[in-house]
């Protein structure tokens, strides 16, 4: 530390540096040290002795779960559904089964556009159009979920 000069005026100055002084915390004793680690190593311990495959007990909540499903969400989905009132192909079915599990691949899309575009190719030009697409290739692959389930 390096020297400092303060120039006390009135006795609630100098109150307020006593108080500063006195709140700093002191170094733990060696006493203390050793009462410190007694204790946790008693805690390690504990642990150790636990039966494995349990947990020990928590004195903390557990973790808040994720709502599923809501109100809001659903009509949500009524609305999409109600949407496209035409059959979806299996191609075009099967990828959007799989986006719930792995990602969307090209290819799926690609075999989704070729099947929705033998029984009506408008609905298909209108759906890339939406995406602000003319082809397939122009899509994103963070699009070809939402496509596939628009294309339905």
């Amino acid at each position: 530390m390096f020297p400092m000069t303060l120039t006390i005026h009135n006795p609630g100055q100098l109150n307020a540096i006593m108080a500063l002084l006195t709140a700093v915390p002191q170094e733990p004793t060696t006493a203390e040290l050793v009462q410190i680690a007694e204790a946790r190593g008693a805690e390690i311990k504990k642990e150790a002795a636990a039966p494995k495959g349990k947990s020990a007990p928590s004195d903390k909540d557990p973790a808040p779960s994720s709502p599923t499903a809501t109100a809001e969400t659903a009509p949500d989905a009524q609305k999409q559904s109600t949407k496209q009132p035409e059959p979806q192909s299996s191609t075009a079915a099967d990828a959007t089964a799989s986006s719930a599990t792995e990602p969307v691949t090209y290819d799926q899309v690609a075999k989704a556009i070729t099947e929705a575009a033998k029984a009506d190719r408008d609905r298909v030009v209108k759906t890339l159009g939406m995406f602000n697409a003319k082809r397939g290739t122009e899509l994103k692959p963070e699009q070809f979920a939402d496509f596939l389930a628009a294309l339905g």
